[in-house]
């Protein structure tokens, strides 16, 4: 069989007006049907299984214009929560600006500028990569600010512990 002209998907998005910056096309021999899914790590990705008809792949690709339009939204948007221009630390009466540069620019891809200013590095390939960095960098205020004020709290109360942990806590 002739695998389907996956250009045509890409014409047919641009008729619709749909940016393709998001949008993955991919052949795949495992699939079994089309598959239209969506994350903020890969962007709106279109799974065509090998074998299938260009004209029918086309057409149930139009079927989902809607869909793929609002799915690219909401990968913009997750993908901007990943790199906030603000951070508000309240406990610590802190509020920290965040610029962003290419992450050749940026020694550890993390740099803290004066007074509460952060420019962190972004790398095209990888839209985790300037999360990854504020994580740590969070982690390592967290341990800096709040474990001496529990060992303060601890000793006000005539409390001991041994140990502590500062860890990436999802949910409570």
């Amino acid at each position: 069989m002739i695998p389907p002209d996956l250009t045509a998907i890409h014409k047919l998005l641009s008729k619709h007006a749909v940016p393709d910056d998001l949008i993955v096309v991919r052949l795949s021999a495992r699939a079994k049907r089309l598959i239209f899914k969506s994350s903020v790590k890969k962007g709106v990705e279109i799974v065509v299984p090998h074998g299938a008809a260009s004209s029918w792949v086309v057409e149930m690709t139009e079927n989902r214009i809607p869909w793929i339009k609002t799915a690219q939204q909401h990968v913009r948007e997750g993908r901007s929560q990943l790199n906030p221009t603000h951070i508000d630390l309240k406990a610590l009466g802190e509020t920290w600006s965040v610029d962003y540069a290419r992450v050749d620019e940026i020694p550890k891809g993390l740099l803290v500028n004066g007074q509460h200013t952060l420019t962190v590095g972004v790398d095209p390939r990888d839209v985790f990569y300037g999360a990854r960095k504020l994580q740590g960098w969070f982690h390592q205020k967290a341990r800096a600010s709040l474990l001496p004020w529990l060992a303060s709290l601890a000793e006000d109360r005539e409390l001991r512990f041994k140990k502590t942990y500062v860890k990436n806590q999802v949910s409570l």
